[in-house]
């Protein structure tokens, strides 16, 4: 048997065996299926309309800015792993007791209300098998690179795959990231999702269902595929790709055309293609720029030529930068300094991270929890640490109203910012509760920490 028929056989067969092991709880209602999986009614096995290849080959210029800097981003995160613990389940990991503030934080994760609302009590694992994992996922990746180019997968295609590679225990001993560009789904009736090829070429490697973790953009023309952020400016690329190709070839020569050669004779084919190979020869390129033509048979030369002004596509540049800014979620402030200030910057700052990384995270995170912990302990999860910069502006404001107002002491605002309390800092200003300072006070020396 060809190799070929051996992997043949393997990906019929792991069509079967998700067939095979369904339950009546698995199966997806017909009336959906009958509607989705498109690919099969014509008795495709493989499923994909995008061309995700182009999207990776558009990693340049303003694309690779702002894809490279998500991807960067979204890899500095910090992560906790958690345990929501049941009446009578214990972990046998070591664990220990979360604040106020992260519990907070957990709860305003929408993705982790199951885990929450199920538990007696949540506290953070110290240690465990998966956080070592991340760390060193395999033995090229550390957990920053891994983080990276997952990242990166999902800005160029809107996928990113992860195979998990596990032990005959079912433990995951490493994690791979898979080409996204050269991944394909195989669609089921009944499962919805079968499995998953990776077909580059001839070469096609199937993968069980369950040995794939599949993160993705949303995207309303695919359910199975993910959509990249530029995928929605085709039309701008495809612009951009022919005004540099455009700029290449007239700087190439000297930001001249080719001029028309004109004269009053009739030149035969013979003559007409032995001119027109002279010309290119002697002088078209920009090492011959400027040369001085010498003319035969009444030929003269008109010059085409370009006004300066018409040359300069500075605005049509910093449009297409603009654009490719704002559907990967980037601030201008984060790639120009023009009319940007400190209080710009400061802004865009907190609402990239707010807007653009922290959605992100929490894709990862929905992926990682559902697909990869639960191998381990299915009260397992893990959350990224807030990305978003503290608006200290505000928080400064609001201790002060606090206190001002009677709300808390001056001790309690200092210990929540992990300050150490101060003598006769656990006294309300009770007299001051109708929001204004008291008049003892108005010119009280405020001596700095």
């Amino acid at each position: 048997m060809t190799m070929a028929a051996i992997k043949e056989k393997r990906l019929t067969s792991l069509v079967l065996k998700a067939k095979n092991k369904l339950s009546d709880n698995d199966e997806i209602p017909k009336k959906y299926t009958g509607a989705v999986v498109s690919a099969w009614e014509n008795g495709k096995e493989l499923y994909r309309r995008d061309d995700l290849t182009s999207l990776v080959n558009a990693f340049k210029d303003w694309i690779f800015v702002c894809a490279s800097h998500n991807a960067s981003c979204v890899a500095k995160g910090t992560f906790k792993l958690f345990v929501a613990t049941k009446a009578g389940k214990r972990l046998i990991a070591p664990t220990k007791d979360i604040d106020k503030t992260t519990f907070k934080w957990l709860e305003n994760n929408s993705g982790l209300h199951s885990y929450l609302q199920k538990a007696n009590s949540v506290k953070e694992v110290i240690n465990h098998p998966f956080i070592e994992l991340l760390k060193t996922p395999n033995p090229f990746m550390n957990r920053y690179e891994l983080l990276e180019m997952t990242a990166l997968y999902l800005e160029l295609t809107g996928n990113a795959y992860w195979y998990i590679f596990k032990d005959k225990l079912g433990t995951p001993r490493q994690i791979w990231v898979i080409p996204a560009q050269n991944m394909l789904i195989v669609p089921s009736k009944e499962k919805f999702i079968a499995g998953y090829v990776f077909k580059r070429g001839t070469e096609t490697v199937p993968f069980d269902l369950s040995e794939i973790v599949h993160f993705k953009f949303p995207n309303p023309h695919n359910l199975y595929y993910g959509m990249a952020p530029h995928a929605s400016i085709v039309n701008e690329l495809n612009t951009k790709e022919n005004m540099d190709k455009f700029e290449n070839a007239l700087f190439s020569n000297n930001c001249r055309m080719e001029g028309v050669l004109e004269t009053e004779l009739e030149l035969n084919e013979t003559t007409f293609n032995r001119v027109k190979e002279q010309w290119k020869q002697n002088y078209a390129g920009v090492n011959k720029a400027g040369k001085t033509a010498i003319l035969e048979k009444g030929l003269k030369y008109h010059n085409i030529t370009f006004p300066p002004k018409d040359l300069n596509n500075l605005q049509g540049r910093k449009n297409y930068r603009e654009i490719v800014a704002a559907v990967f979620g980037v601030p201008l402030s984060m790639l120009t300094t023009e009319n940007v200030n400190l209080a710009n910057a400061y802004v865009g700052d907190r609402q990239y991270y707010s807007n653009t990384i922290l959605p992100r995270n929490r894709r990862l995170e929905g992926g990682i929890n559902t697909k990869l912990l639960h191998l381990y302990d299915d009260s397992l999860f893990m959350a990224f640490d807030n990305p978003v910069p503290d608006d200290l502006d505000f928080e400064l404001r609001k201790n002060v109203a606090y206190v001002k107002s009677g709300i808390r002491t001056r001790n309690e605002v200092r210990i929540a910012d992990g300050l150490e309390p101060r003598p006769e800092g656990d006294k309300l200003d009770l007299g001051n509760s109708g929001g204004g300072a008291p008049v003892a006070n108005q010119n009280a020396e405020v001596t700095p920490e």
